[in-house]
């Protein structure tokens, strides 16, 4: 709080308008005192007032999130800060059975690595952290195919294209049969936990994060609820402002502990959650969510019946604007035959500018598909 409040003027600005001192936050509970902080606030500001003084933006990790829970963002942190998210990433993986030794393949939109070259060609001699990511936007098919030529101990990806990567596998002639399935990103539901299971053949953990923090919870062994990552982020569970009690189900609320140069104080996800105990009942000292209900990311299906990602959609809908007028968006597939963008504006786009992502869109759709986009004055949040 003190850090936030003295090198950041955002937080400076929102503790002096609150009446808050950073003294004043001696606890979790105390964090009630400043207002909730949400992606619209953080991307109504410039970068400058977003970042700690005296920080070099060209010399920071960036992180795009995707979008997938309609409010696409660019987070940064230093070296420093990334490593450590990556050290929390490989607690939960061990806790999920996964060892240095063994081979992970990953099935996520794709981005580029940043790891230094001197430790990534070390760690390749080794033979450890062995990793391979498969693009979750290529056809179920062909995303089988890669994950039987690599053979994986520790398979992760989205909820959604798992499933129906595992909807191809006949439980009988198994290809592979990895230790573990993680998933992520998407909501994971009782149907798709089953069909995960029994097409990889292997038990299923879900966790839950974000680019801003990484991992918020991950998955009990013992309880199915979900461990929130108490060391390194503080979850508020709230429903019209206000911390709701085990079972009840609110907006989630996260501030990172260790986001120093962009921080995240009381920031809010988007997303609806249930509440779990104070302590998971397996013995460790973690609080738990018992249910995440937000960001369900599903596929479309085009007129001839095949089915599209919808980041694919996005990405070209992404390239068809030159000067992003996006704050928030929807894209639902009413019928069969008709796609909705429903768009926030930052500014209002011309008749031109909406030709052309109707354009792009259809070109990725096809003929067969009515696409339209929409600029709403807002997207209220829901279950789904």
């Amino acid at each position: 709080m003190h850090h936030a409040y003295a090198h950041v003027p955002y937080w400076r600005e929102l503790f002096d308008r609150s009446g808050v001192r950073p003294e004043d936050i001696r606890t979790a509970a105390d964090l009630a005192r400043l207002p909730v902080t949400t992606k619209q606030d953080l991307q109504a500001r410039s970068l400058d007032q977003l970042l700690a003084r005296g920080t070099d933006p060209a010399g920071l990790i960036t992180r795009s999130t995707s979008g997938s829970s309609g409010l696409p963002f660019t987070i940064r942190r230093s070296r420093a800060e990334e490593d450590l998210l990556r050290i929390v990433v490989a607690r939960i993986a061990h806790y999920h059975g996964f060892w240095p030794t063994l081979k992970h393949a990953k099935v996520t939109y794709p981005r580029e690595e940043d790891s230094p070259s001197a430790i990534g060609a070390l760690v390749r001699r080794m033979k450890l952290f062995r990793r391979r990511s498969i693009d979750c936007r290529l056809p179920a098919e062909e995303i089988l195919a890669r994950l039987t030529e690599f053979r994986p101990d520790l398979v992760s990806g989205y909820t959604g294209t798992l499933a129906r990567v595992a909807r191809l596998i006949d439980p009988s002639r198994r290809p592979f049969r990895p230790r573990a399935v993680v998933t992520g990103s998407e909501v994971l539901t009782p149907d798709m936990r089953r069909e995960i299971q029994e097409g990889f053949g292997a038990p299923v953990f879900d966790t839950y994060g974000s680019h801003e923090f990484t991992r918020v919870a991950y998955e009990c062994r013992v309880s199915g609820e979900l461990h929130v990552s108490d060391d390194t982020v503080i979850v508020e569970i709230l429903a019209n402002g206000r911390p709701v009690g085990p079972g009840e189900r609110g907006e989630v609320v996260v501030t990172g502990l260790h986001s120093l140069t962009m921080p995240f104080i009381r920031y809010s996800l988007g997303d609806l959650a249930v509440r779990g105990e104070d302590q998971c009942v397996c013995g460790q000292p973690y609080s738990t969510i018992r249910d995440v209900q937000g960001r369900m990311v599903d596929f479309f299906t085009r007129g001839d019946g095949t089915s599209l990602h919808p980041y694919e959609l996005m990405a070209a809908i992404r390239d068809a604007i030159d000067d992003w007028w996006i704050l928030e968006y929807q894209l639902v597939q009413e019928t069969r035959e008709t796609v909705v963008l429903r768009a926030v504006a930052g500014r209002q786009p011309d008749a031109g500018e909406l030709a052309r992502i109707e354009a792009a869109a259809a070109r990725v759709l096809g003929s067969d598909i009515d696409f339209r986009c929409e600029v709403v004055p807002g997207i209220p949040l829901t279950k789904g």
